[in-house]
């Protein structure tokens, strides 16, 4: 292990432990601060926030943009210490902190050894998420994620996020981990909300007022395995508290175009962001790709 990446990996486990012992009223303090340094002095991704927002809502006023935009990075603040936080939180705190509404619905696949896809947006909360699904399935859980540059980082954040069941996986070993479902029923959690890579492979959909690259892998995979999918809709139900639904999007999958699956899955992210748009993450730049 190189010198940088063992000092690295010393920083984050003891910012990791200090976030233990805040509370959480400390930590929205905190988060208040973080916000207005981010937004004011830093000015952190202002242009690509407020450019995505008013791509994405050109009947919207300067006014109501710049609304949007200011919660938009209170959002982003709350989420990146409640996902510090969330790392050592109990099973007991997470299971109160982000609730699962109806998990049950999956409960039928399971007893049938049917394995289904839940497709998931950056919206609200997702780190607690991929550290408390297992809590509240009956299914193994498997989740697809973006590999951090640093390994050593990389490696011990999955520990943690992998406490309570939750196998995390690399986009090179999806089609592998695919194998998990011949042994028992699997929940393949995917996002694809993010801009994709290669742009020879993604689909084309119409998302959010612009023609959109969107990631294939949850149409691909549930045409070709006949995996049902569910979109997992988060709301923020007020500071610290979030509760998911599981919304039925294809449950034949096999049955439809890939193309049409994926241009289903962006039309409910795109729903769910414009019941409140300041809970998805707007700093990230969606559509740097044009067709």
């Amino acid at each position: 292990m190189r010198l940088r990446d063992t000092f690295t990996l010393m920083s984050t486990r003891m910012g990791i432990r200090l976030f233990r012992r805040v509370p959480f009223f400390a930590l929205y303090l905190l988060s208040d601060l973080l916000c207005i340094v981010l937004r004011n002095v830093i000015r952190y991704r202002r242009r690509v926030i407020s450019d995505n927002l008013s791509g994405s809502f050109p009947d919207m006023t300067t006014a109501e943009i710049a609304a949007i935009s200011r919660k938009a990075y209170r959002n982003l603040c709350d989420i990146t210490l409640e996902s510090i936080k969330g790392l050592t939180m109990s099973a007991e705190s997470m299971r109160k902190h982000y609730r699962m509404a109806n998990p049950e619905i999956l409960d039928a696949y399971f007893a049938e050894g049917r394995s289904v896809i839940l497709a998931g947006a950056h919206y609200g909360n997702w780190e607690w998420g991929v550290r408390s699904w297992s809590l509240w399935f009956k299914h193994k859980v498997l989740g697809i994620y973006k590999p951090m540059a640093n390994k050593t980082v990389e490696k011990y954040m999955n520990a943690r996020r992998e406490d309570f069941g939750m196998q995390l996986v690399g986009p090179k070993e999806t089609r592998a981990s695919l194998e998990f479902a011949k042994s028992g029923p699997c929940i393949f959690v995917l996002f694809g909300d993010q801009n994709p890579h290669n742009l020879n492979t993604c689909h084309w959909v119409p998302f959010l007022n612009r023609d959109t690259a969107w990631l294939q892998g949850v149409a691909e995979i549930s045409h070709q395995q006949d995996f049902p999918v569910f979109y997992l809709k988060t709301e923020r139900v007020k500071r610290g508290y979030y509760v998911s639904r599981l919304i039925p999007l294809v449950l034949g999958p096999s049955t439809i175009d890939p193309q049409e699956i994926s241009a289903i899955y962006a039309r409910q992210v795109e729903s769910n962001i414009r019941e409140k748009p300041e809970d998805w993450l707007w700093s990230h730049k969606r559509w740097k790709h044009q067709r």
